[in-house]
């Protein structure tokens, strides 16, 4: 899991200081996904809580993005997981101790490799409609590679992102996973459609860089 924030998400950028309180402050350049992710996380308690014979492990921290004369938001994540489970549980909140308003932007990026993803590995997703394919043309065609089910590792493979429209079941949930039938295995991610309301499959099949998100 790679998270992705807090101001930006994308690509390498340099974009106008507008929302900076600096004239001399012409641009501000972003990083791939954003400074989150490379900024060191703060514990603020760990423990165990019980409920009869279950047992639930917990962890939360504190990511800080501040800078002057910008943006300061912090990041409250909290981490949980049963004894015996197969599950872990994520709760994150952004709040901005900053005193104006501040671009905010956020992204899961959770990548699985090798030996889940695997030849015939399968990529299963409520999907209503794929809204775009990230630089589709002709070299997706060339590619042959579509998104709903994995090759094997290729050479000179260049990667390709889809965004999906997904649905939600009535809960509001949205289930997304890879599967490797061979192995009996499988990983599933839900998360809610009024919290992450964009989601995007990256495929990276290169030989030596292995790996979906």
């Amino acid at each position: 899991l790679l998270t992705c924030g807090l101001d930006h998400i994308l690509f390498m950028d340099e974009v106008p200081a507008d929302t900076y309180n600096y004239p001399p402050k012409k641009t501000v350049r972003h990083s791939l996904h954003g400074r989150i992710s490379t900024i060191p996380a703060r514990l603020t308690g760990y423990g165990e809580t019980w409920d009869g014979d279950r047992c639930v492990l917990w962890a939360e921290g504190i990511v800080q993005q501040s800078t002057v004369f910008g943006e300061d938001l912090h990041l409250l994540r909290r981490i949980e997981a049963d004894v015996g489970g197969n599950e872990i549980r994520l709760w994150d909140r952004v709040v901005n101790h900053g005193f104006s308003r501040t671009p905010h932007m956020y992204f899961y990026h959770i990548n699985v490799g090798h030996p889940l993803l695997d030849e015939g590995s399968r990529y299963l997703a409520p999907i209503r409609d794929v809204v775009w394919a990230g630089h589709a043309g002709e070299r997706y065609e060339a590619q042959k590679v579509g998104y709903g089910t994995v090759p094997a590792p290729q050479l000179g493979f260049k990667e390709q992102v889809w965004q999906h429209e997904l649905g939600a079941n009535g809960a509001g949930e949205v289930p997304v996973a890879v599967v490797n039938d061979r192995l009996g295995l499988g990983l599933e991610v839900v998360t809610r459609k009024d919290q992450l309301p964009c989601a995007y499959e990256w495929q990276s099949f290169q030989a030596g860089h292995y790996a979906l998100g």
